[in-house]
C-alpha cells in the first residue's frame, strides 16, 4: 500500500506560515505596547517629581506662570501618550484576534489530517489482516490436500 500522503498538506503548511506571521506581528505589537507604557510611566514620574520639587513659597509671579505653563505642557504630553498607548493596545488586541483565528484554522486541518491518518492505519490493518487470512487459508488448504 502507498505511503500516507495528506491531500491538504500544502494548505496546512500555508496556514502554519500565516499563523507564524501573525504571531510575529503580535510580538511586535506587544513590544510597542510595552514601549508606550514605559513612556507614559516616565511622563507620570516626571510630573510627580516636578510637583514635589516645586517650592511655592520662594516663587514669584513669573516663576509661577512658567510652572503653570510647564505643567499644562506636561499634562498635554501625558494625555497624548495615553492616546498612543490606547491605540497600541487596540492594535495588539486586533492582532491577537487574528492569531487566535489563524491558530484555529491550522488546528482544524491538523485534526482532519489526524483523522485521515487514523483511517489510513485502519485500512493498512485490514489489508494486513486480509493477507494473513489468505496465507492461513492457503496453508490450511495445502495441509488438507496432503
Amino acid at each position: 500500500m502507498k505511503k500516507f500522503k495528506f491531500a491538504l498538506d500544502n494548505i496546512l503548511k500555508y496556514r502554519q506560515s500565516i499563523e507564524d506571521q501573525e504571531k510575529e506581528l503580535l510580538a511586535r505589537a506587544m513590544q510597542k505596547v510595552q514601549m508606550e507604557e514605559s513612556l507614559a510611566q516616565k511622563l507620570e514620574l516626571e510630573k510627580h517629581v516636578h510637583l514635589r520639587s516645586y517650592n511655592v513659597v520662594n516663587s514669584n509671579i513669573v516663576n509661577m506662570r512658567q510652572q503653570e505653563s510647564y505643567m499644562a505642557s506636561l499634562e498635554l504630553r501625558i494625555k497624548n501618550q495615553q492616546k498612543q498607548l490606547d491605540k497600541a493596545k487596540s492594535a495588539s488586541d486586533n492582532i491577537r484576534v487574528k492569531v487566535v483565528k489563524a491558530t484555529s484554522n491550522r488546528k482544524i486541518l491538523e485534526r482532519l489530517k489526524e483523522q485521515h491518518l487514523i483511517g489510513y492505519r485502519q485500512e493498512l490493518d485490514r489489508a494486513e489482516q486480509k493477507i494473513l487470512d489468505e496465507v492461513g487459508i492457503s496453508a490450511y488448504n495445502r495441509k488438507e490436500n496432503r
